[in-house]
């Protein structure tokens, strides 16, 4: 997963187009958005655990291989209202492929 994300920047870009429509620059330097990264592997995550909002939060807090999956630092967490704002944002075709490509990856 890891090196298919930085082997095929595309995926970054093409969603976090969408995701940075919703991050707003308020000038004071707030860091409280999570990174396109992030976003695109927290849906990931989502559809491969077949979780909602709910439990993906509850998976950031108790989960090892969710925080490493997801890439978290250290006691930064999101509620699920935030990953549900930032995952809808990404358009489903983008997931879908994305997934898709992952299962071709990993059957080579």
């Amino acid at each position: 997963m890891t090196f298919l994300l930085k082997s095929t920047p595309k995926w970054s870009q093409k969603s976090g187009k969408d995701v940075l429509k919703l991050v707003k620059n308020n000038g004071k330097g707030r860091q409280d958005s999570p990174s396109v990264e992030t976003v695109l592997r927290a849906a990931i995550y989502m559809s491969i655990e077949k979780l909602t909002y709910r439990d993906l939060e509850k998976h950031m807090y108790d989960s090892k291989v969710c925080f490493h999956f997801l890439r978290l630092e250290d006691d930064h967490y999101y509620s699920f209202s935030a990953m549900q704002k930032f995952i809808s944002a990404i358009k489903e075709d983008t997931i879908l492929a994305y997934n898709k490509e992952c299962q071709y990856v990993s059957n080579i």
